[in-house]
């Protein structure tokens, strides 16, 4: 019987064949194709505009990409209220505050850069706001009779609980002799007895600058989001400047946010006011708020995972999966 040798994995290529490449020299090529980063897509001006929503377990987020951050009016609503109650407790220290700022020798600089700020309480400033939008955002001129109703309206809401509370204010008073309990003097009429002899000095609360400049301030966080910083700074001299004048007690200012954060709820809020301001919007803008609506409707219904804008068939696949 004839055996026939084996053959090996040493064996010589004949003459017409290439010599195969070695199996780490594969490997390695590989490895480096698999390893290589892929070109990372520029985002499309579509894709800019785009939101999304995540639902992860109970609490749902949305944001956009570029333009009008996501707001939710209700945070508005909780702040008001968490600042009317706080007026009680913060009145004990009025006096205080009161005294120490008349007091103390302020700049001049100091002095003259807060009084800037009221460029957003008085109603010359605020016309120029709105005329300044109009000229360079053209984009957001929809959003002007919404900011001149927050900027008219939240003074006129403060005016009329004025209406109502009796206190005098700081410069009416003898700081240096004044205790804690002069900061009590509040007094209410709710008959309006006392409306025909309305004294400016004893209607201190709540201030009705602060709260004209704290409702504008909140139109402008929302619609000019990259300028939320400057306005930040504006509200907050806005509150320090009748302080110094010794026009108001520090309450009164409080009183004032609360009232101006009051009725921007009411101007955003789509059950208040906010539907008559948003039918101003563009075409555009319009779709993009129901499709926002929509998805985040498709989002609270889904118990996990995250539902991406437009998507509604994948979100009925799933719900589909889910059930079987």
């Amino acid at each position: 019987m004839l055996h026939h040798p084996q053959s090996t994995d040493h064996e010589s290529p004949s003459d017409g064949q290439r010599p195969a490449a070695p199996v780490d020299a594969l490997s390695a090529s590989a490895l480096e194709l698999l390893m290589k980063p892929l070109p990372r897509r520029q985002p499309s001006r579509q894709d800019s505009g785009s939101w999304r929503v995540r639902n992860s377990g109970s609490s749902v987020s949305m944001t956009e990409g570029v333009g009008e951050g996501f707001y939710r009016p209700g945070t508005l609503l909780w702040l008001s209220a968490f600042l009317f109650l706080l007026v009680p407790l913060l009145t004990l220290a009025d006096v205080p505050i009161a005294r120490y700022v008349a007091n103390t020798r302020w700049s001049s600089d100091f002095q003259s850069a807060l009084d800037l700020t009221l460029v957003f309480s008085h109603g010359i400033g605020v016309f120029l706001v709105l005329v300044g939008i109009m000229l360079m955002a053209p984009g957001k001129r929809w959003q002007v009779p919404r900011l001149a109703t927050l900027a008219l309206g939240g003074g006129s809401v403060a005016m009329m609980a004025k209406l109502f509370v009796l206190r005098p204010k700081p410069h009416a008073l003898n700081l240096d002799l004044a205790t804690t309990d002069y900061a009590w003097l509040w007094a209410f009429d709710w008959d309006l007895d006392q409306i025909a002899t309305f004294a400016a000095q004893t209607r201190a609360f709540p201030s009705g600058k602060v709260a004209t400049a704290t409702a504008l301030i909140v139109g402008l966080w929302v619609i000019l989001p990259r300028g939320r910083w400057l306005f930040f700074i504006i509200g907050a001299g806005q509150l320090l400047q009748p302080l110094l004048s010794g026009a108001h007690f520090f309450t009164d200012g409080i009183g004032g946010v609360a009232f101006g954060l009051l009725w921007g709820y009411v101007c955003f809020s789509p059950n208040l006011l906010g539907s008559v301001f948003d039918r101003f919007a563009p075409e555009s803008h319009q779709r993009l708020r129901r499709r926002k609506r929509g998805s985040y409707a498709l989002a609270g219904e889904g118990s996990g995972g995250g539902v991406r804008s437009g998507d509604s068939e994948n979100a009925e696949s799933q719900k589909e999966k889910r059930a079987a």
